[in-house]
């Protein structure tokens, strides 16, 4: 039987006896005062009249008072005592079941060490499962776990044999345990922790992490190659310098995200979002500073107020994602699909745009400073107002490109295009400049 059925029952067992008690009492009490009534009057009293009869008839009376309360107390004794028995064996069996907690805990952390697959992996299970049932224990639990994956991923796979084997099978799964540790910390009752999840400079290339939560996890470092983290949430999480080559982020939560030089090559973020909204505000802008995603696949992605200043965004694809409000001065666009895309008043200040394709994308407004579009695809893209000071443009496909209100000033113009009315080319650089107005 449970041992809180047990408590409860004792708990309904001592309730009995007092209701018991307390009729018993009503019982007495009535049969006292019926004799305390009668009987003082016919006996205690006698012969005696007046004062005499007075004094014994009061005697009486408070010898019977005191033998109501004598026979309450005794009625009553047990009960406290019950009472006081039931406390201490709900405190008796609180301890023995926090003994047998820390035993489970004590066994199944041994269990991680031994040298047998099937027995780290039950040790694994057996902690998720002493994690759920004492919250005390959870971050302990996870703590462990976090150091098994830290340890045994880097221990599994010697630097070389993991370059050769990703390289020629990338689709290769990682080490059982160390899946399956990682697979309990990702679906971990995250209000339960007390510190971050710590998997800095852990091997998980190729793990499946699936809509795992890793928020604000520390995988500063961590190869995550080849890794499944579609629907995953990683809001907060310190991916600085993490390794994310051809990695799925498909619909990826990453609001928050520090990715500073992490490497996104070939790395699939379809949908994946990167954006400022929700409780975190632009202080939660993701940090993609200097990161490198090359020939990434960022179709459709949130990328409001992400900063990518300095990334390598050479060859992706940015079709249809929202990029309102991003920075990406200095970073290299060379390449990249920017087919639609909404950079509305975006910074790309000496970005590198060489050959990217901007088809009806909106630039209205964007500082294009220094940027270079040399032979960039800007067919039908609209650039009202935009900053084109000292900008490339030689080669670049203007075709049907809305230049009203731009700033042109030096801007190195395509030999064979229209010149916008306003401006002419000087004579000495071939940029551009206003009649009357000599470039300095």
């Amino acid at each position: 039987m449970d041992r809180s059925l047990e408590v409860v029952l004792i708990s309904a067992a001592v309730a009995g006896v007092s209701v018991l008690a307390i009729t018993a009492v009503a019982s007495v009490s009535l049969r006292i005062f019926r004799s305390v009534s009668h009987g003082p009057a016919g006996h205690d009293g006698g012969p005696a009249t007046g004062a005499v009869r007075t004094s014994r008839l009061r005697m009486a009376w408070e010898a019977a008072q005191h033998r109501l309360l004598a026979s309450a107390a005794r009625l009553f004794a047990p009960g406290r005592y019950a009472a006081r028995d039931v406390t201490l064996s709900r405190r008796t069996v609180e301890a023995s079941e926090r003994g047998q907690v820390a035993d489970r805990y004590a066994r199944a952390a041994g269990q991680l060490g031994s040298g047998k697959l099937d027995v780290r992996l039950g040790g694994i299970y057996a902690l998720e499962r002493v994690a759920y049932d004492s919250p005390q224990h959870h971050p302990a639990v996870m703590d462990v776990l976090a150091a098994f994956v830290r340890e045994h991923s880097r221990a599994r796979w010697s630097p070389l044999a993991r370059h050769k084997q990703t390289a020629r099978h990338p689709g290769r799964t990682a080490p059982p345990d160390v899946q399956a540790a990682i697979t309990v910390i990702g679906r971990r009752g995250a209000g339960h922790d007390c510190q971050l999840v710590n998997l800095d400079h852990a091997d998980l290339t190729a793990v499946n992490l699936t809509r795992a939560n890793l928020t604000y996890a520390v995988l500063a470092y961590t190869s995550l190659a080849y890794a499944d983290l579609t629907g995953a949430d990683l809001t907060g999480a310190d991916l600085t310098g993490a390794g994310l080559a051809s990695s799925d982020l498909t619909g990826a939560h990453l609001t928050g995200a520090i990715l500073r030089g992490a490497d996104l090559t070939r790395a699939n973020l379809t949908r994946a979002n990167l954006a400022t909204e929700g409780l975190f505000g632009r202080a939660a802008r993701a940090g993609l500073f200097g990161a490198d995603l090359t020939y990434a696949n960022l179709t459709g992605a949130n990328l409001k107020s992400a900063n990518l200043s300095g990334a390598n965004l050479c060859g992706a694809d940015l079709t249809g994602a929202d990029l309102t409000g991003a920075i990406f001065k200095d970073a290299d666009l060379t390449r990249a699909k920017l087919t639609r895309a909404n950079l509305t008043r975006e910074d790309l200040t000496g970005a590198g745009l060489f050959r990217a394709g901007l088809p009806g994308a909106d630039l209205t407004g964007a500082n294009l400073t220094g940027a270079d579009l040399t032979r960039a695809g800007l067919t039908g893209a609209d650039l009202t107002g935009a900053g084109l000071f000292d900008a490339d443009l030689a080669s670049a496909n203007l075709t049907g490109t809305d230049l009203t209100g731009a700033d042109l000033l030096g801007a190195c113009w395509p030999p064979d295009a229209v010149i916008p009315v306003g401006w002419q080319r000087d004579a000495d650089s071939g940029r551009l400049r206003r009649p009357g107005h000599p470039l300095l």
